[in-house]
């Protein structure tokens, strides 16, 4: 899981849009990325999402999504390793152009294989 976070966060651009900026993250830099102001944040190796809406894909990638305090989170439901990008109510207009620049950066964590079929 790690080695798969630290690639991932290795690959994250400096600007997810024009003036949002990547910016310093407090806590384990190994696995969060920061973006902006108030801040988009992507956390790798969080927990499996089991509730929220969804899923929904975007560039060949699944989330669950839920909406906590002005902030919808993205939660991967289709990786090995578990991602999630908060967003901020801030760039409600923003997070259809923010989130196929960071989906695309998921493709890079391990799918969870598919079920043997029948």
């Amino acid at each position: 899981m790690l080695s798969a976070c630290r690639a991932l966060l290795a690959a994250v651009p400096a600007e997810l849009d024009t003036g949002v900026r990547r910016r310093p993250v407090t806590g384990d830099a190994t696995r969060t990325a920061a973006w902006g102001d108030p801040a988009i944040t992507l956390r790798c190796g969080v927990s499996r999402a089991t509730t929220g809406l969804g899923p929904i894909t975007i560039d060949g990638v699944s989330f669950l999504t839920s909406t906590r305090a002005g902030i919808t989170t993205w939660t991967t439901s289709d990786r090995a390793v578990s991602a999630a990008i908060d967003v901020p109510k801030a760039y409600k207009e923003q997070v259809y152009d923010v989130n196929p620049l960071v989906s695309a950066l998921l493709h890079a964590l391990p799918a969870i294989p598919a079920a043997p079929g029948p």
